[in-house]
């Protein structure tokens, strides 16, 4: 396996053809037609789609870690001459591509048919803080991967995760007490900085989106350099001190 190749592996082994894509994405889709199609309240439209997002980068990155260490490929990667924690930054890469290409749909519906401007602005801002928040949400799941020790417990971590997540992003109703709290942690978590984007959109509230667009251009330039192998592993000193000469 060539490291060049890591990132691409990692997502053609994720999509697994052109039927798996479809199913995937179709999946996603499936669940998120209803926030977007229903006739809801415009925070309860934003907030399932950013649970949406939660769900399939967080959970899905969690049960897809420990069942990569299971299957053996956590193995095989080791032994690629890299460091560990550049393998496991190259996975949350390939994961949030993937996640990325499944949670476009429904995101893109939703603006489609909710945003009362449809300004480029709001697809840049919605699309940038999509990627970020699910660049952040492998990461997590790499952290839950490695702290499980079965498939069951992925699970359990996983969903665990995906609640505590949601509701400190101001997603879920919680009692008026918690409100300060939610408020902080929504200000601070890319997920609730995401639904906010898509309520503002439908609201028709200009949405910032310099910050977002800056973040889907680092996204797509770190993606094309790891997939195209740049930078390249390092290679070792020959043994013996000097060369011939």
């Amino acid at each position: 396996m060539r490291v060049a190749s890591l990132v691409a592996l990692e997502c053609r082994a994720a999509l697994a053809g052109p039927r798996g894509a479809a199913v995937r994405v179709g999946a996603t889709l499936l669940l998120g037609l209803p926030f977007a199609l229903l006739d809801l309240p415009l925070g309860a439209g934003s907030a399932g789609l950013a649970g949406l997002v939660v769900l399939v980068g967080l959970f899905g990155s969690t049960v897809a870690g420990v069942r990569r260490r299971e299957d053996g490929r956590a193995d095989r990667l080791r032994l690629l001459p890299q460091p560990r924690w550049l393998s496991t930054a190259d996975g949350c890469l390939a994961g949030a591509a993937v996640d990325l290409v499944q949670v476009a749909p429904p995101l893109a519906l939703w603006l489609a048919l909710r945003a009362a401007d449809g300004g480029i602005g709001s697809w840049l801002a919605v699309a940038g803080m999509a990627a970020g928040s699910l660049l952040f949400l492998n990461g997590v799941g790499a952290v839950l991967a490695g702290a499980a020790r079965s498939g069951a417990e992925a699970h359990l971590l996983g969903a665990l995760a995906c609640a505590l997540l949601a509701a400190g992003s101001g997603l879920v109703p919680l009692p008026p007490r918690l409100g300060g709290v939610v408020e902080a942690g929504a200000a601070w978590s890319p997920v609730g900085v995401l639904a906010g984007a898509l309520r503002a959109a439908g609201e028709g509230t200009a949405v910032p989106w310099g910050g977002s667009a800056s973040v889907l251009a680092l996204f797509g330039a770190a993606f094309a350099a790891r997939a195209a192998g740049w930078p390249g592993p390092r290679t070792p000193p020959p043994r013996g001190g000097r060369g011939r000469h």
